[in-house]
């Protein structure tokens, strides 16, 4: 199940990618509960055989913001010299850096 959630995962943020490209508009989030108490969603269920709801982990991507921020001179040149051992931007490094630190709080 777990390859099968995985591939979901894939597949919903290429769908979401190309929904964000082509600017339509995002469904709204909904819960398990709320889609069971959807009549359409219901009724959909009822009509098709074998069907299963699974809920995806999925982060909705967000817009790119140019912030300012203070950092010390020999810190920022270690983010440099990780960042470019790993290949990334430095801003790439600094965003998977606070997501990994929010994660691990969460």
């Amino acid at each position: 199940m777990d390859e099968a959630i995985a591939r979901g995962r894939e597949t919903l943020a290429f769908h979401v990618a190309g929904m964000i490209e082509d600017d339509d508009a995002m469904p709204a989030l909904r819960s398990l509960e709320e889609l069971r108490a959807d009549k359409k969603v219901a009724r959909e269920m009822r009509d098709v055989k074998r069907v299963c709801l699974v809920e995806v982990p999925f982060e909705l991507p967000g817009k790119l913001v140019r912030v300012n921020i203070s950092i010390e001179d020999r810190l920022l040149d270690a983010v440099d010299r990780a960042a470019k051992t790993r290949g990334q931007t430095r801003s790439a490094f600094l965003v998977e850096a606070a997501r990994e630190k929010i994660k691990g709080t969460a």
